[in-house]
């Protein structure tokens, strides 16, 4: 990548696959291909090579949230959460260490996942409370309406416990039934 800043590079990254993609939606279903390690021969090398390099799972969600228009965010009611905001509420929710491998088993839902801000998160919490990966994967439930956000999140989620999460889908969660 060039010598422009790191977000400015994904941000760059991103409008090269828009560019043989046709759309802002295609663009995105193929970089999460990409990153998930599915090859689209329909772009060149060059082009798919960013999402292929070592990082590119770790930009994700900062590049979907900064590339949400203002009013779009807004008028979709997408906030994202701050990571210094998700510790401090998982510090109350989730005891650390022995205390969680102890005590009953834990679900989590976050009916408004985003790109995993709080599922992420748990889920480490979990891994280093000694709860096999599978186990982990199986307590996860997540919705958002926003179909790319669901699909970094499922991509994240895979990364860390190198298993799917099938509980972590598109749909309104906030919804009443």
């Amino acid at each position: 990548m060039s010598a422009a800043r790191p977000e400015e590079q994904w941000r760059d990254a991103l409008l090269a696959v828009e560019s043989y993609a046709g759309d802002r939606a295609a663009a995105w279903d193929a970089v999460l291909a990409l990153v998930g390690g599915i090859e689209r021969p329909d772009l060149p090398t060059d082009v798919a090579a960013p999402w292929r390099a070592p990082g590119a799972l770790d930009a994700l969600a900062a590049l979907h949230e900064s590339s949400l228009d203002a009013g779009d965010r807004v008028a979709r009611g997408s906030f994202y959460t701050p990571p210094a905001l998700v510790g401090w509420l998982l510090d109350r929710a989730l005891p650390a260490g022995a205390a969680l491998a102890a005590s009953p088993p834990v679900g989590v839902l976050d009916p408004a996942c985003g790109a995993g801000a709080f599922l992420v998160p748990v889920a480490q919490r979990l891994l280093d409370a000694g709860l096999p990966a599978v186990d982990v994967a199986a307590r996860l439930h997540g919705t958002d309406l926003d179909p790319v956000a669901v699909g970094i999140t499922r991509l994240r989620l895979r990364a860390l416990l190198g298993v799917d999460v099938p509980g972590v889908r598109v749909a309104d969660g906030l919804a009443a039934p």
